[in-house]
């Protein structure tokens, strides 16, 4: 039975509320913990909630495939999740309001509540995320129509950075004074978001399953998310490698790319005085940092349209795509280094660049795995590609900080060393695209027959 296009886009729903909430994380999280007096290396570990929490998105996903309630096996821990994240979400957005009454006399307390609120936040986001996938794989069942629902997945994940970059632009207090501050204000909008786009997700009807949960629950997941990983086929582990160097290359990006342009850029300090020059210099670079992402945003929603046409796949093909969209960031994430480039109109041009790549890495790996595994470990690889995301984003969030740190020693560029870094992974990905293998057909027992 066909899948109407409509329940494709209410499935795929979540992805506006959970990429809105990362992006935001993205734009906020960095520069008010460096506002708080956080140096580098705690504001890269404060940061890392999201990444050490997505480590877990296999073993939900593993969880969720044995699941035999009547709400279904999916829907149940989207929920879970939600109200985990609606939660860390307004504790964030209150954070120095409530750090302030545990400790007035310094910024500790409000240091330790945005931590506290970024977990429970992270690990909300990323149990939706680890079913909310392998959900669309459940809905749409051809080929077509996989490739579709990731594609729609993408276009909405670039109109939540879009959303979320345009609002980091812009000064919102002047609009809304009742908020507190910038921070407070973009997470309670979040938080709305999040709670309105997941909804469409939650009312599609899902078939439960009729096997029983075995004994043992903790463990036997446990065992069987590795056994699963032990016992990938060479297809689904080529599409996983390629993955990991598609985000090892675009993590420092997204991390520190408004600090970028706040610092390297607009050359401000975020530990200057708050009416100093040289502070305004660096807010004002933050928000041009946003329009920029939200830029980004625009070309990942409008390219992943194309993505969506079955023709294009079948003239150019996945992997020519997929070696392009490297080629694209090996250039941009390379360009910071140079002063040619360190001007507010070329950060904002690099920006839109890497919106091509974006929209690749956000749809094509997860067609090609829900391709390329039984319907019945849909749950397993899915996750599995999502923690190998998380997994690339902790490595080069922490090799990234250190180039960062060791590169200030020295006098260079702070931020512009640390986004340099992702050029290089982007290129050692260059040898794992040509020796990927691209599944050709749905029939995934011919995948595992033939190796």
């Amino acid at each position: 039975v066909m899948v109407s296009i409509a329940k494709q886009f209410a499935v795929a729903s979540f992805n506006i509320g959970i990429n809105f909430g990362w992006a935001v994380f993205f734009i906020m999280a960095n520069p008010l913990f460096v506002r708080l007096g956080v140096s580098q290396f705690w504001t890269s570990f404060a940061v890392a909630s999201g990444p050490i929490a997505g480590l877990f998105q296999p073993f939900i996903g593993t969880f969720s495939d044995g699941i035999t309630m009547k709400m279904g096996r999916r829907r149940v821990l989207i929920l879970i999740g939600l109200i985990f994240a609606v939660v860390g979400m307004g504790i964030f957005a209150n954070s120095e309001v409530i750090g302030k009454a545990i400790d007035a006399k310094n910024n500790t307390g409000s240091v330790l509540v945005a931590v506290v609120s970024l977990w429970l936040f992270n690990i909300g986001l990323n149990i939706v995320q680890a079913v909310g996938n392998p959900f669309i794989m459940d809905v749409c069942v051809l080929e077509s129509e996989k490739n579709r629902g990731m594609a729609i997945a993408s276009g909405f994940s670039g109109i939540a950075n879009i959303l979320g970059n345009f609002l980091g632009f812009v000064n919102l207090v002047k609009y809304f004074p009742f908020f507190q501050n910038n921070y407070s204000a973009i997470f309670y909008i979040g938080l709305i978001l999040l709670t309105l786009t997941t909804i469409p997700t939650l009312l599609v009807k899902e078939v439960p399953i009729e096997k029983p949960m075995e004994s043992s629950v903790c463990s036997k997941i446990i065992v069987d998310t590795f056994k699963g990983g032990m016992k990938m086929n060479k297809t689904t582990l080529g599409i996983i490698l390629v993955y990991f160097w598609s985000n090892m290359a675009l993590s420092p990006y997204s991390f520190y790319y408004t600090q970028y342009v706040g610092e390297d850029v607009y050359h401000g300090d975020p530990r200057a005085p708050p009416n100093s020059t040289a502070y305004h210099l660096f807010e004002d670079g933050v928000r041009t940092g946003s329009l920029g992402l939200g830029i980004m945003g625009i070309v990942t929603s409008l390219f992943s349209v194309v993505l969506s046409l079955p023709i294009l796949s079948k003239l150019i093909g996945y992997k020519l795509m997929y070696l392009v969209s490297h080629l694209i960031g090996s250039f941009c994430f390379f360009a910071v280094i140079f002063s040619n480039f360190q001007t507010p109109v070329m950060s904002v041009v690099l920006a839109a660049l890497v919106g091509v790549p974006q929209a690749i890495w956000n749809a094509i790996p997860f067609t090609l795995i829900g391709l390329s595994v039984e319907p019945k470990d849909m749950g397993l690889y899915m996750g599995i590609l999502t923690a190998t995301q998380v997994l690339s984003q902790l490595v080069a969030n922490f090799l990234s900080s250190s180039v960062m740190t060791a590169a200030a020693g020295l006098g260079l560029g702070l931020v512009s060393t640390g986004i340099c870094l992702g050029g290089a992974f982007s290129t050692i990905g260059w040898p794992f695209i040509a020796a990927m293998r691209v599944p050709k057909s749905t029939e995934y027992s011919a995948i595992i027959n033939k190796e």
